[in-house]
């Protein structure tokens, strides 16, 4: 499925075009050079060219009748690309939806395993095989004849006193060590994980642009924050297309809070949430509630507290690929300094008093 452009998406746009991977903006350079003409600017032959067009322009620049141009630009259908021919299901009655067909890539690696898994098989086979031949030589046991019970004279023993075994003094037993309780396991990154620092200027964000290119891929996030917060929460996460793992550390050696059960994430349309006080929060940050998200969104914001760089505080985002959909790339996470109507700290608990006033 396709992205779909609204307004709200185009902030982080522009700032990936002008940041210094524009290539990772999730558009074509074609589309590039079209919403440059749109706007009155030379069209860019490269992703260098596209950084230094796009360096500090923002949409808040740009008229609606630009703004309208550029996201009709964005959601033209690729007549170039014909659409994919529907896939029969197999089984009717399987209530599960059909997956998406695997390129050549993704057979070929099952190539490769289903061979490694048949040698295996083999060499299993040929060594128990190798058991049972080496079982069948060993020679039989020889019978033992029977011995003829023979008698034994009675000796009589004189008896002897009893001996007492000298008394030994109890040995000191040493004192066990006992080793300090170790810090927590330190989170394992692996090749796919892409760090970040948010260094501050709130309300802010960052696109999370990560590297999913197969069906069902997984993805990690590391988010420094590398600056003193006095007041910091997480406003609002978008994972593309799935949020498995959304975790935060408030110090490089601290236990790990799990932050997606206190975010509340969940599907958002024109009916889901119901709470229309709710809904207008949302679209106040962006939420496109009247034609509804394709992606889950978070329906409370988190209040981290105080944070000062040196603790080394950092967050872990994972995501996964949803192999009935398209294969994505990327998401979104921001920062308020404000406590919102519908903010928890990290007990779990309802901020009292929120600061965000949210207008009528």
């Amino acid at each position: 499925m396709a992205k779909v452009y609204v307004l709200s998406d185009l902030d982080g746009l522009f700032s990936t075009l002008g940041g210094p991977s524009p290539h990772l903006a999730g558009i074509t350079l074609e589309q590039v050079a079209k919403v440059c003409v749109a706007l009155g600017m030379s069209e860019p032959q490269n992703w260098d060219e596209t950084r230094d067009l796009f360096s500090g322009l923002g949409p808040m620049l740009l008229t609606q009748v630009e703004k309208d141009e550029v996201l009709g630009i964005l959601n033209a259908p690729d007549p170039a690309v014909p659409a994919p021919a529907a896939v029969a299901d197999p089984d009717p009655a399987d209530p599960a939806p059909a997956r998406k067909s695997s390129n050549w890539t993704l057979w070929l690696l099952r190539g490769v395993v289903l061979v490694a898994l048949a040698i295996f098989a083999v060499i299993v086979l040929k060594t128990l095989l190798g058991f049972a031949d080496k079982s069948s030589n060993l020679p039989a046991a020889t019978p033992t004849a029977p011995v003829p019970a023979t008698a034994v004279p009675v000796v009589a023993v004189p008896t002897l006193a009893p001996t007492l075994a000298p008394t030994l003094a109890p040995t000191a037993m040493p004192t066990p060590v006992v080793a300090a309780p170790a810090a927590p396991a330190e989170v394992v990154f692996d090749g796919t994980t892409v760090t970040a620092d948010f260094k501050g200027g709130l309300p802010g964000y960052l696109d999370l642009r990560v590297a999913n290119r197969m069906p069902g891929d997984e993805s990690m996030y590391k988010i420094n924050l590398a600056a003193d917060f006095a007041r910091i929460g997480v406003l609002r996460l978008v994972c593309d297309d799935l949020c498995i793992v959304a975790t935060y550390y408030p110090s490089a050696t601290a236990q790990g809070i799990d932050l997606l059960p206190l975010l509340k994430m969940g599907k958002v349309d024109t009916k889901i949430p119901e709470d229309q006080e709710l809904r207008a929060y949302m679209k106040a940050h962006g939420v496109n509630v009247t034609e509804g998200e394709i992606l889950d969104q978070n329906y409370a914001t988190v209040f981290l507290g105080s944070v000062k760089a040196s603790d080394g505080a950092f967050i872990v985002i994972r995501m996964k690929d949803d192999p009935t959909k398209q294969v994505n790339n990327g998401g979104l996470i921001s920062f308020s300094s404000d406590t919102e109507p519908f903010t928890v700290n990290l007990d779990g608990s309802v901020v009292a008093n929120p600061t965000f006033i949210l207008e009528p």
